[in-house]
């Protein structure tokens, strides 16, 4: 089952973004969810720019942060 819902603007803790689509899909039985590219990486830019990130061989990305902004 899933549902389709518009999409314009949504906040990221206090920070508002702007996606590449206006309309997503929820499934009930998905434990991955996708977005465009080029809302992952403007999304990596606004919150991991200044951080070291890589990729890991499971293609998820692994950033460095502090305890304060881990918990």
């Amino acid at each position: 089952m899933f549902w389709q819902m518009d999409f314009h603007t949504v906040t990221l803790g206090k920070t508002p973004f702007t996606p590449s689509v206006n309309i997503v899909m929820a499934d009930s039985g998905t434990s991955l969810n996708m977005i465009p590219d080029d809302d992952f990486y403007a999304l990596t830019n606004m919150f991991f720019k200044d951080k070291k990130c890589h990729t890991m061989l499971n293609t998820l990305m692994n950033c460095e942060c502090t305890k304060e902004e881990h918990e």
